[in-house]
């Protein structure tokens, strides 16, 4: 029984600061942000890949938003979302004063 105490001492330490550390990490302190609203413009730099997205949230706010690569959807899928008036979700990070888009989802 003692020994069951020794090693389970060290094990829950482990998972304790195993558990702050991942909350730290993917904690609102990394710089990305989201949005939900509605897609009013999409600007494709390809068929797959977007470069622009412009959106309209609850409170009437527009977002420009710039894209580096795939984020999670292609131009032609927001476009019908922009279509069918409904919304998305965008995360994003603020970079030398431009909004650039981490990830779009459904």
């Amino acid at each position: 029984m003692i020994a069951n105490r020794r090693l389970a001492q060290p094990a829950l330490t482990f998972v304790a600061v195993l558990s702050i550390s991942l909350l730290a990490a993917c904690g609102s302190g990394d710089g990305y942000r989201f949005v939900v609203g509605q897609v009013t413009n999409v600007v494709p730099s390809s068929v797959m890949v977007l470069a622009e997205l412009e959106m309209v949230d609850a409170d009437g706010v527009v977002w420009q938003f710039e894209a580096r690569g795939f984020v999670g959807q292609t131009p032609s899928h927001l476009q019908e979302h922009a279509t069918m008036g409904q919304s998305i979700r965008v995360e994003y990070f603020e970079e030398d004063g431009h909004l650039i888009i981490s990830a779009i989802t459904d």
